[in-house]
Protein backbone atom coordinates (compact mmCIF):
# COMPACT_ATOMS: atom_id res chain seq x y z
CA UNK A 1 0.00 0.00 0.00
CA UNK A 2 1.01 3.55 -0.47
CA UNK A 3 -0.29 6.66 1.51
CA UNK A 4 -1.55 9.53 -0.42
CA UNK A 5 -1.75 12.53 1.91
CA UNK A 6 -4.77 15.04 1.34
CA UNK A 7 -5.58 18.12 0.73
CA UNK A 8 -7.76 20.82 -1.09
CA UNK A 9 -7.81 21.78 -5.04
CA UNK A 10 -7.42 25.32 -5.96
CA UNK A 11 -10.06 26.26 -8.60
CA UNK A 12 -9.20 28.96 -11.09
CA UNK A 13 -12.80 30.84 -10.02
CA UNK A 14 -12.50 32.43 -6.29
CA UNK A 15 -15.79 31.35 -5.83
CA UNK A 16 -15.92 28.44 -6.06
CA UNK A 17 -15.31 25.70 -2.78
CA UNK A 18 -12.40 24.25 -3.13
CA UNK A 19 -12.60 20.06 -3.23
CA UNK A 20 -10.85 18.29 -0.64
CA UNK A 21 -9.86 14.98 0.76
CA UNK A 22 -8.64 13.28 3.53
CA UNK A 23 -5.28 11.32 3.58
CA UNK A 24 -5.93 7.39 2.16
CA UNK A 25 -3.88 4.44 1.20
CA UNK A 26 -4.17 2.57 -2.27
CA UNK A 27 -2.24 -0.20 -3.93
CA UNK A 28 0.96 0.06 -5.90
CA UNK A 29 -0.59 -2.63 -8.27
CA UNK A 30 -4.40 -3.68 -8.86
CA UNK A 31 -6.14 -6.17 -7.16
CA UNK A 32 -6.67 -8.81 -8.84
CA UNK A 33 -9.78 -11.77 -8.55
CA UNK A 34 -7.09 -14.04 -6.94
CA UNK A 35 -5.80 -11.85 -4.47
CA UNK A 36 -9.33 -10.76 -3.58
CA UNK A 37 -10.43 -14.59 -3.13
CA UNK A 38 -7.94 -15.22 -0.26
CA UNK A 39 -10.11 -12.52 1.72
CA UNK A 40 -13.20 -13.80 0.32
CA UNK A 41 -13.24 -17.13 -1.58
CA UNK A 42 -17.15 -16.90 -2.88
CA UNK A 43 -16.44 -13.42 -4.83
CA UNK A 44 -17.81 -13.39 -8.14
CA UNK A 45 -16.66 -10.61 -10.24
CA UNK A 46 -19.07 -11.44 -13.07
CA UNK A 47 -21.19 -8.33 -14.86
CA UNK A 48 -23.92 -7.83 -17.17
CA UNK A 49 -23.00 -11.36 -19.39
CA UNK A 50 -19.52 -10.14 -19.36
CA UNK A 51 -16.84 -13.11 -17.75
CA UNK A 52 -14.53 -11.51 -15.56
CA UNK A 53 -13.83 -14.04 -13.10
CA UNK A 54 -10.03 -15.35 -14.39
CA UNK A 55 -7.99 -15.13 -11.67
CA UNK A 56 -5.61 -12.70 -13.57
CA UNK A 57 -8.17 -10.03 -14.15
CA UNK A 58 -8.78 -6.97 -11.72
CA UNK A 59 -11.69 -7.72 -9.03
CA UNK A 60 -15.06 -5.56 -9.41
CA UNK A 61 -18.27 -5.83 -8.37
CA UNK A 62 -17.14 -4.96 -4.96
CA UNK A 63 -19.13 -3.04 -1.95
CA UNK A 64 -17.25 -0.01 -0.59
CA UNK A 65 -17.28 -2.12 2.72
CA UNK A 66 -15.48 -4.79 1.59
CA UNK A 67 -12.92 -2.85 0.14
CA UNK A 68 -12.57 -0.97 3.37
CA UNK A 69 -11.88 -4.80 5.03
CA UNK A 70 -9.72 -6.10 2.38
Amino acid sequence: MVDIFGGCIPQSDPNKEWPCVDNFSIDKTEVTNAMYRKFKPEHNSNSNNFDLNDDNAPVVNISINDARQY
